[in-house]
């Protein structure tokens, strides 16, 4: 078969998030979720669920819902790792899905209050987890939908005990604990994620980053639950509403600034909203983020040599993530590439 021709990220990514900001499309992928998600009786074992794939390589997209279709920066990190996925060549060139630890849950519990999931700095393939791990892990999934969060939290901790070294249900424990509110345990789960997966896994760089300035009181208690549900709002304007509501109770929040700059309608407001976030000292995957960010405000003016300087600044930068210099990187490649 003949190599398809050359596609650039920077163009995929732009198409697919105009097709994915259509209101009907955010509400189809809600609706979808939620069908996807039933069976929550409680006192029965969940069944498993092998329908989202973390592992690298994998173009399956994990629970799309209400968060991801409506959050831009959620919506772009997760256009970024299908394009990713898709042109670096898994299920497209012809890789078997046929085993059970090819189809596993993988990505962490409920994508309504937490970012989606992505691969750690050094995730073990497939054949490496135990598929009894897997199953667990799906499990704990399931309890958590039930607001079963004690049969949740000994699921995962199995989990991880079979397959010490993948690192999502060790995510899963951190944000159970969130949502039981025991901040403490959430932050140590976070903080040996960090040390497991120096990389991070899904966002958890931001649950860790959030924790520590609500444990230092540099944002209020309970501050990071509050944003995490302003994300399974469905209203744009609604949510938006409340983000500008937590900035005005915490103000040291980035996260809250952070998407606030990302879905500013325009450049001067967009550009206001981004000096905020970054004098706030965001950690290093954020501040990327939104510098890349910088760069398509930049480019939307029309100053392209500006906006390269400063995707090339980023992918110089030793301190950022591989994540933030992969989407620099390839923006920077569509920038320098003749149009048609």
């Amino acid at each position: 078969m003949a190599d398809a021709p050359p596609v650039h990220v920077g163009a995929l990514v732009e198409a697919l998030d105009d097709v994915l900001a259509e209101p009907g499309l955010q509400d189809t992928v809600v609706e979808l979720d939620e069908v996807g998600h039933g069976g929550k009786e409680q006192g029965v074992e969940p069944e498993v669920d092998y329908s989202d794939a973390p592992f690298e390589g994998s173009t399956h997209v994990p629970q799309w819902t209400r968060a991801a279709a409506r959050s831009p920066t959620m919506r772009r990190l997760l256009i970024l790792s299908t394009a990713m996925a898709c042109l670096g060549g898994c299920s497209c060139k012809g890789k078997p899905d046929s085993s059970a630890a090819a189809q596993d849950s993988g990505g962490p519990l409920s994508q309504q209050q937490a970012p989606l999931p992505a691969a750690a700095e050094t995730p073990p393939p497939a054949s490496e987890v135990p598929e009894r791990a897997m199953q667990l892990h799906a499990a704990g999934r399931r309890y958590i939908e039930a607001g079963q969060h004690q049969e949740a939290l000994k699921s995962f901790q199995e989990a991880r005990e079979l397959a010490p070294g993948w690192p999502v249900p060790l995510y899963d424990i951190g944000l159970t604990y969130l949502q039981m509110k025991d901040d403490p345990r959430a932050l140590e789960s976070f903080e040996a994620l960090d040390k497991l997966a120096p990389q991070g896994v899904s966002e958890s760089k931001r649950m860790l980053d959030s924790l520590r300035r609500e444990q230092d009181s540099r944002v209020p208690k309970g501050t990071l639950r509050e944003f995490l549900e302003v994300q399974r709002v469905a209203d744009p304007d609604e949510a938006r509403r409340l983000l500008e509501e937590l900035t005005r109770k915490a103000p040291g929040f980035v996260p809250a600034w952070h998407e606030l700059a990302v879905s500013a309608e325009g450049n001067e407001e967009g550009e206001r909203l981004l000096a905020k976030a970054l004098a706030l000292e965001p950690h290093a995957e954020a501040r990327g983020q939104l510098l890349v960010h910088r760069a398509l405000l930049l480019r939307r003016r029309g100053e392209h040599e500006a906006a390269r300087k400063q995707l090339q600044a980023l992918i110089d930068d030793p301190a950022m993530p591989p994540s933030v210099i992969a989407e620099a990187r390839e923006l920077l490649s569509d920038s320098d590439s003749p149009r048609p």
